[in-house]
C-alpha cells in the first residue's frame, strides 16, 4: 500500500498556459490507441491511399509457402539416419576361411573349461561361420529354448533365446547356409526320443547373431525362427546327430543305435516352414567300434566346411569319413572312417564339431557332474598353415 499510495500522489500543481489546443482526442483515454499513420502537413489529410493496407495484407498469391512447409521431398533424412559405423569402430574379425586338412587331425588337448554355469549339460557343439573363435553350443533336454556362444577357450560370451520355440529334447546344432542359400544359419536340432513317444521331430533354424568375440555380451532374443518338422519313416526312433548338406537346402539324422548299421535318414526337400515331411532312409552307417555298450552309437556328427569329410562321435570315439566324391552325405555307406586315436577322455560325450574353418576338431563332456571343470578338447590339423 505504502508503494501504492506514493503513486497515486497529486501531480505538482502546474501554471496555465493559453494555447489553442483541442484535446478532445487526448481526454478521451477509455479507448485504445489507434496507430493512424501520421497525416503530412503539406497535403491534404487525406490518408486513404495509406489507410487502405490491404494490397500488402493479402501476400497469399505472392508467397505461397506450403510447398515450404512441406519439405519431405526436400529433406529426406532416413537415408540420413541410418549412417555407417563410427570411423573409429574396430573391423569386424575375418570370417574364417575353410581349409583342407590332407593329414589326420592331432591327438586332443585341452583348450580351456567352460566358463558359463548354465552349460550343464553340453549336448551340441557347431564352430560360427562368422567367428573364427567362436563356438555355438546347447544344453540337453529340461533347458529352455536358448544356445549359448563361447570363444574357443571356453569363456562365456552370450546367450541367445530362440523366440516362440518350445524346448522338448535339443541333441545337435550345425552352422551352415540358411535355407534360401543367402547368409549363415544356426540349425538345432529338437529330435531326442530316447522314449520313441514323439511322432514328430523339429529342425529350428536362425540367422546366425554377431557376437563380440573378446568381451562378454548381454542375452540376445532371435527374430523369426524357421520350423522344419519331419517324420520317420516306418516307426519312432531316436536320433542325436544332424547333419546339413553343404548348400544349406536338405538335412540329414543319423540314427541313434547300439548294435547294428545306424540308418541315415533325409529330409526329402524342399524345405518348407511349417510344412511336415517324412524322412527318407538314404544310407546306413557302420561305425568301426567295438561291440560294447556305448562304443557303436552316434551321439553327435558334424560336417566339415569344405564338405568333404564328416566327424562322428559315439561315447567311446571319435572318426573323420572321407565322403564318397560320386555320392557324398547320400552314400555315407561308402564312407571311409579313419579313427582319431587317442580319443579325449570324456563321460558321456554328445558334442562335436569343426572350429575355424576345420582347423580344429572340438569335443566337449556332456557329464553334468563335471560343473565348473567341464573341459573343451581340440583336435589340431597337423597340416594346418
Amino acid at each position: 500500500w505504502g508503494t501504492l499510495s506514493s503513486a497515486c500522489a497529486p501531480l505538482p500543481q502546474l501554471e496555465p498556459v493559453a494555447v489553442d489546443v483541442d484535446v478532445a482526442p487526448l481526454v478521451d483515454a477509455a479507448r485504445p490507441v489507434e496507430t493512424t499513420p501520421p497525416v503530412d502537413a503539406a497535403r491534404p489529410a487525406d490518408t486513404t491511399p495509406l489507410v487502405d493496407a490491404a494490397p500488402l495484407v493479402d501476400i497469399a498469391p505472392l508467397v505461397d509457402i506450403a510447398p515450404l512447409i512441406d519439405i519431405a521431398p526436400l529433406v529426406d533424412i532416413a537415408p540420413l539416419v541410418d549412417i555407417a559405423p563410427p570411423v573409429d569402430a574396430a573391423p569386424p574379425p575375418p570370417r574364417p576361411e575353410p581349409i583342407d586338412c590332407r593329414r589326420r587331425l592331432g591327438p586332443p588337448d585341452d583348450a580351456g573349461a567352460l566358463e558359463d554355469r548354465d552349460i550343464r549339460e553340453a549336448s551340441g557343439l557347431a564352430g560360427s561361420r562368422l567367428h573364427r573363435r567362436v563356438l555355438w553350443l546347447h544344453n540337453d533336454s529340461g533347458d529352455a529354448s536358448r544356445l549359448f556362444a563361447v570363444r574357443d577357450d571356453g569363456a562365456r560370451l552370450m546367450r541367445f533365446f530362440l523366440l516362440d520355440v518350445m524346448a522338448v529334447d535339443f541333441e545337435d546344432i550345425a552352422t551352415a547356409p540358411c535355407p534360401s542359400g543367402v547368409g549363415d544359419c544356426l540349425w538345432v536340432a529338437d529330435i531326442g526320443n530316447n522314449r520313441r513317444n514323439r511322432d514328430e521331430v523339429v529342425v529350428y533354424v536362425v540367422p546366425e547373431p554377431e557376437v563380440a568375440p573378446d568381451v562378454a555380451s548381454p542375452p540376445l532374443v532371435s527374430g523369426r525362427v524357421l520350423r522344419f518338422p519331419v517324420r520317420w519313416v516306418d516307426e519312432r526312433r531316436d536320433s542325436e546327430a544332424l547333419v546339413v548338406a553343404p548348400d544349406g537346402r536338405s538335412f540329414y539324422l543319423i540314427e541313434k543305435l547300439e548294435y547294428g548299421r545306424a540308418g541315415v535318414f533325409k529330409h526329402p526337400g524342399p524345405l518348407v516352414n511349417g510344412q511336415a515331411v517324412d524322412l527318407e532312409r538314404v544310407a546306413d552307417l557302420t561305425v568301426p567300434a567295438p561291440p560294447v555298450a556305448g562304443e557303436r552309437v552316434v551321439t553327435g556328427a558334424s560336417l566339415h566346411p569344405l564338405g568333404h569329410k564328416l566327424a562322428i562321435r559315439t561315447y567311446g570315439h571319435v572318426f573323420e569319413y572321407a565322403l564318397a566324391p560320386e555320392g557324398g552325405l547320400d552314400r555315407l555307406d561308402l564312407a571311409v572312417p579313419t579313427p582319431l586315436v587317442p580319443a579325449a577322455s570324456e563321460l558321456q560325450g554328445e558334442a562335436i564339431g569343426y572350429v575355424d574353418g576345420g582347423r580344429w576338431l572340438y569335443t566337449v563332456s556332456e557329464d553334468e557332474h563335471a560343473l565348473g571343470d567341464r573341459m573343451l578338447h581340440r583336435y589340431r590339423c597337423l597340416a594346418q598353415p
